[in-house]
């Protein structure tokens, strides 16, 4: 069995912006998650038999969707789950889509979507037990041009991330001059 997401995984750049923010909040009690594991989820599939990956890799390959720039400019607290998150004021519609597309397309795998409404975040620490609501000013400008499979491989104490896969996402229209 292999635990298994679909997820927008950062280029380098935005990791590093985000990894820059992460470490200005000296101030996080909690475990702060590492920076080579920042992304955003955008589906779970959660623990998956090894003979049904590749239904879940041609079901992402039928995925269609357009590139975007996502930007995180809010610092929030998930308190049932105690998780501090780096997320986005504005979901940007190409962003709704991709999550109904894949899901849809998951669902021809018999996978059930959650029921929560979606809410695009990368986690910056788990466990967080500050009282205080987080604060901090962000805006970093994220990109989006592909998504990805990943697997949550669990070992020695802490949790490290592998993409199994990426897709690409139609490249943005960009304004006539």
């Amino acid at each position: 069995m292999s635990r298994l997401f679909f997820a927008l995984w950062p280029d380098d750049t935005t990791r590093k912006s985000i990894e820059q923010f992460a470490e200005s909040m000296n101030n996080i009690r909690g475990k702060k998650v590492q920076a080579a594991n920042f992304h955003i989820t955008l589906s779970f599939p959660g623990e998956v038999e090894a003979s049904r990956i590749d239904s879940l890799l041609r079901a992402a390959g039928g995925v269609r969707g357009q590139g975007f720039e996502l930007v995180l400019d809010k610092l929030d607290y998930f308190y049932r789950s105690r998780i501090m998150y780096m997320g986005c004021s504005h979901i940007p519609g190409q962003l709704k889509q991709l999550v109904c597309n894949l899901e849809e397309k998951l669902a021809g795998c018999g996978y059930v979507p959650e029921k929560r409404p979606y809410t695009p975040h990368v986690t910056l620490a788990r466990k967080y037990s500050q009282p205080a609501h987080p604060r901090g000013v962000i805006n970093i400008a994220w990109p989006v041009k592909n998504f990805s499979l990943v697997e949550s491989r669990s070992g020695a104490g802490s949790v490290r991330y592998h993409v199994l896969q990426s897709w690409p996402l139609r490249a943005r229209l960009q304004p006539l001059p």
